[in-house]
């Protein structure tokens, strides 16, 4: 082995991570060393939320990923790292892929958990065709299904006892680039931050985090890990601003459960359908709560995206298994206490014509294929064409509306509004009702408790910094006024407000 030495090391956002809320999050990590070979590290590779005009592209459009034309030719991508299953951190490894293999380069290895690697080869990708909606105006079909073939190989799962070491083959630990990583909150399952090592640096970067958990023991687990001997003092960290604007502290995901639960029992005679991100893990908290609770009333899961959460939810296991008697490790996480048994279905038909049926299904954010848009066009929805919403229904709206998504869920509450319907939405952040969902809906309208951030607000991202204490700080995933927020709590803290493709060196 050579005494091969580290160079220069480097931070660059090539995705539009830093300029917007839901955007193709990628930040490249280069690495060079004394005889000028460089290699790169990829930190999350998502997918944009695109808009709902006809000029937009639902699906990996070349629009819609990362900027990998700015990967400099003669840097080496030697591994990725996926840090959750949100298409705004993983949705764009396909293409980073195929941009790899068109360039002719060899492709790097893909770390990410379990749960993610499991989401990203049971998700059908979307594209347009010529096919009107009458309800968003837009154009939309279902693309083929799309699993990762082109990679499949190169997928390393990652948790938090995994250390992964990476870099010039000549290279001693000092100078190789070593991955390990530590669970964080979030609103998806088996969320993981990074924790890089490189030229004796060190290097936190948080992926999308809360402070606060599902519940109380989850928020203790997470305080537990900041407290880590290996998350302190690192000399950069990379911490989620996409809640800095919001005030006071973080709530922990039960309150939402509660809420919602309550509108199920308190309406035992009515349909409740039941919309929210397919992804939260509260949905299996509800579910597991109604198993307990020995439910009597057809339940249904609704929407593709929703079911393969569904499918590998909390754990990590399929929730269709019949027992779990002889799983100590299930008992320990609660799944005795949830056996799905007659009362649930992935299915369509009589169980949801059911008068007192409970329906999760997708929706919230008023996408053009989510199960909720569908049921307001029977014409486009073969699988529910005999269910139509009535004045005895419940909708309820488990997710506050990403920003951005306002005018088309309002155009979806004024239809909803239509029917006669009661509706349930959630109260923002500070506990007040929405004023432009109150117009869309009027007065029959309920603001509830019904949603919790996935982003910690100010307080705890204060605490966050005041745990890690770390010698610089880099606000990252926000647009440049909540960066800035973060920024003016770190006190004595320097803090960088990069742009994207704006280089920040590590290292000399």
């Amino acid at each position: 082995m050579n005494d091969i030495q580290v160079k220069k090391v480097s931070v660059t956002s090539i995705g539009g991570g830093l300029s917007g809320i839901g955007n193709k999050n990628c930040y490249l990590l280069t690495v060079e060393y004394a005889d000028a070979t460089k290699f790169g590290y990829l930190l999350d590779c998502g997918q944009s939320i695109p808009g709902w005009d006809e000029d937009t592209t639902l699906g990996l459009d070349w629009n819609h990923v990362p900027n990998f034309s700015a990967i400099p030719n003669d840097v080496v991508i030697d591994a990725v790292v996926i840090s959750h299953a949100h298409r705004d951190h993983d949705g764009g490894t396909n293409k980073l892929a195929e941009f790899l293999v068109e360039s002719g380069k060899e492709l790097p290895y893909f770390l990410m958990p379990q749960y993610a690697a499991n989401m990203q080869q049971s998700r059908e990708h979307r594209a347009l065709a010529k096919k009107p909606n009458p309800l968003l105006d837009s154009r939309y079909t279902i693309a083929s299904h799309h699993r990762l073939e082109i990679y499949d190989d190169h997928i390393l799962i990652v948790d938090d006892k995994t250390e992964e070491v990476f870099g010039h083959p000549d290279a001693d630990r000092e100078n190789s680039v070593v991955f390990s990583f530590f669970k964080v909150n979030h609103s998806v399952a088996d969320s993981l931050g990074v924790i890089i090592e490189v030229a004796g640096k060190k290097i936190i970067y948080s992926g999308d985090v809360r402070l606060h958990g599902a519940n109380q023991r989850e928020t203790f687990d997470f305080v537990r890990t900041l407290s880590d001997e290996r998350l302190k003092s690192p000399d950069l960290l990379m911490l989620d601003a996409t809640g800095a604007d919001k005030k006071g502290p973080g709530k922990a995901e039960d309150i939402a459960i509660d809420s919602l639960l309550g509108i199920i029992d308190e309406n035992p005679d009515r349909r409740v359908f039941a919309t929210m991100f397919s992804s939260q893990p509260k949905l299996l908290e509800v579910l597991m709560t109604l198993g307990r609770k020995g439910v009597d009333r057809p339940v249904v899961i609704h929407g593709g995206s929703m079911q393969d959460n569904m499918k590998w939810g909390h754990g990590l296991r399929p929730l269709n298994y019949e027992s779990y008697e002889d799983d100590e490790d299930a008992t320990r996480r609660g799944y005795k206490e949830f056996v799905p048994g007659s009362w649930m279905r992935y299915s369509y038909g009589e169980f949801e014509v059911s008068p007192n049926a409970i329906i999760f299904l997708t929706g919230s954010q008023a996408e053009p294929l989510a199960a909720l848009t569908r049921l307001l066009n029977p014409e486009y929805n073969q699988d529910m064409k005999d269910i139509h919403l009535t004045p005895n229904d419940i909708v309820v709206f488990a997710a506050r509306t990403i920003p951005g998504n306002e005018p088309q869920v309002a155009t979806v509450l004024e239809q909803l509004r239509g029917t006669g319907c009661t509706i349930y939405y959630p109260l923002g952040h500070d506990g007040n009702e929405l004023p432009w969902v109150r117009k869309s809906v009027g007065p029959n309208i309920t603001f509830k408790e019904l949603h919790v951030s996935g982003h910690a607000p100010r307080d705890d991202l204060e605490q966050i910094i005041r745990m890690l204490k770390p010698a610089v700080l880099m606000p990252i995933h926000a647009p440049l006024e909540q960066r800035a927020m973060l920024g003016e709590i770190a006190g004595e803290i320097p803090v960088i407000l990069p742009e994207d493709l704006e280089e920040v060196i590590l290292v000399p």
